[in-house]
């Protein structure tokens, strides 16, 4: 039995994780047009190179100028590495700001989308607010997809939970509600499956639902690793259905339904952050002992609940004896795994609280942490043979498991690490006679390239005579300190300036012409790791 479960493990590991051993979640680390550039031409392409490799199946580019109106859509393509993306332009851009709206998949299937600034010519003096709206893809889909792994993930737990507890040595037919738990669980699981598969094309491309039967989109989830996982899935729970009818009329083939029960959470594994672990073999394999052990554990919970609400005290009590032997050797493999998950997932514990997936992780630990006090009183319950509190105390360490079972799907949602991010700091201050438009690119640790633009409102600027800048930062006990400007046009200046640390910086502007006085303008720049 071991030898076949270890050959199926890495059979589907073979088909699904070979071509993505990459990180979660595709970071922008660069881009040509870089984010903030002032180009003197039209750029025939732009190039987008990412942190890990992404697929453009449902790949997206936008431009848009400075009224938010669209004047390049195109698909993007594979450039020399998994890493890149490509889109060509095929027009000629006139002079002004513009903004580049792009959209992958990542590795793991989840869709991640960004954009930039850059300028061509004369830089418009601002970017209207209509164009930030536009930057965002509003789909509904996220949320959606919450709910359907939510689905996967607590049918799968009931299943494999209903499985384990009610697996007796002594063959006999189920009771008409253990029947009720082995086949809703079944059906749930094999509907969400198919909802993920259809969901996914319209998710990744950030179009309407009513995409989902799109046959391009179809074609296109077919070649990723989440819609291959999710076929494979509802085939092995059709080849499921006739073993679990002859598990509920009392017939244990238990080396057929474990195979299956293994196959079945190898494809959720595989669809998820484990493939993005390094080594993906050990990932997945942890991701998939979790999964079981969470089934027994969360999963039987669950359906001790439902079964013994029809049962007598003396059954209540026999059930639920059974169900704390199983829980008690489950715990320490959820407990184990879990630290390991997480210790290759996070990579950095300082990181933990930077990031919405560790927040959420913690939160997630601390319920779990509130489900095995409850588990506890439960167990002193079951020794004083205290079948009215027991009920009780079960039923609410199954809702609080509820809950943990919807955090682990949200978790698959999310980022486990800190993405980088190439955007750059852009900023303007209108003054009483100009104003002064700060572009840093990019905004984060080391050497940056910092534009600064100065502009007369409603009217044309003469020559400024005397233009300073300094900069500093407080939290550091960095000193405000002279930067050297080099002018590239009029009223238009550059730098290399570079940032030795995270935080708030303080850039002062200092500009004077003939007309009026010294002019102060302060910006307070944000600059990550």
């Amino acid at each position: 039995m071991f030898k076949r479960l270890v050959r199926l493990l890495i059979a589907l590991i073979a088909i699904f994780a070979a071509p993505s051993m990459a990180l979660a979640h595709a970071g922008l680390e660069s881009s040509d047009p870089s984010p903030g550039a002032y180009l003197d031409v039209s750029p025939e392409r732009i190039t987008l190179t990412f942190d890990e490799a992404v697929t453009t199946a449902f790949g997206s580019l936008r431009v848009l100028d400075s009224n938010a109106d669209v004047v390049v859509e195109t698909p993007l393509k594979r450039g020399e590495k998994k890493s890149i993306a490509v889109a060509e332009v095929g027009q000629t851009l006139d002079d002004g700001t513009y903004v580049v709206v792009w959209r992958v998949t990542s590795s793991d299937g989840h869709p991640v989308q960004g954009s930039f600034t850059f300028v061509v010519g004369e830089a418009t003096s601002t970017v209207s607010d209509a164009v930030a709206n536009a930057t965002t893809v509003t789909h509904g889909l996220s949320r959606l997809f919450v709910v359907i792994r939510a689905s996967i993930f607590l049918s799968l737990a009931v299943l494999i939970g209903a499985i384990v507890l009610l697996w007796s040595s002594t063959p006999r037919r189920l009771s008409s509600r253990a029947s009720i738990a082995v086949r809703g669980a079944w059906i749930v699981l094999l509907a969400a499956t198919i909802e993920a598969f259809f969901a996914f094309g319209p998710h990744a491309a950030g179009v309407k639902i009513y995409n989902a039967f799109d046959g391009d989109l179809i074609s296109a989830t077919l070649t990723t690793t989440f819609g291959r996982a999710q076929l494979v899935r509802a085939a092995l729970l059709v080849a499921l259905w006739p073993v679990l009818r002859a598990f509920i009329s009392g017939v244990r083939r238990r080396l057929l339904i474990s195979v299956l029960l293994v196959g079945i959470v190898a494809t959720v594994s595989l669809s998820g952050h484990a493939i993005s672990t390094s080594p993906v073999v050990i990932g997945v394999a942890l991701d998939i002992v979790h999964l079981l052990a969470i089934g027994s554990w969360i999963g039987g919970l669950c359906v001790l609940v439902f079964v013994g609400r029809r049962l007598g005290d003396e059954q209540t009590l026999s059930l639920t004896g059974r169900f704390s032997g199983i829980a008690q050797r489950a715990l320490p493999v959820v407990i184990l795994t879990g630290i390991a998950q997480s210790w290759l997932l996070v990579k950095d514990p300082t990181e933990i609280f930077d990031t919405q997936f560790g927040r959420t992780l913690v939160v997630k630990i601390a319920l779990v942490l509130v489900v095995i006090a409850l588990s506890g009183s439960a167990r002193r319950a079951l020794k004083q043979r205290d079948a009215r509190n027991l009920r009780t105390t079960v039923a609410f360490e199954a809702i609080v498991a509820l809950v943990v079972i919807a955090l682990t799907a949200s978790l698959t949602g999310l980022s486990p690490k800190v993405v980088s991010s190439a955007a750059p700091f852009q900023q303007t201050i209108v003054g009483s006679e100009v104003f002064v438009t700060l572009a840093v690119t990019p905004a984060k640790v080391g050497s940056t390239e910092v534009h600064l633009i100065m502009a007369r409102q409603g009217g044309a600027l003469g020559e400024l005579t005397n233009v300073q800048m300094r900069m500093g930062l407080a939290s550091m006990n960095i000193p405000t300190g002279p930067v050297e400007l080099t002018r590239i046009a009029p009223n238009h200046y550059t730098a290399n300036v570079t940032f030795p640390f995270p935080g708030k910086w303080s850039v002062e502007v200092l500009a004077s012409t003939e007309q009026f006085a010294v002019s102060r303008f302060a910006f307070e720049v944000s600059i990550s790791e």
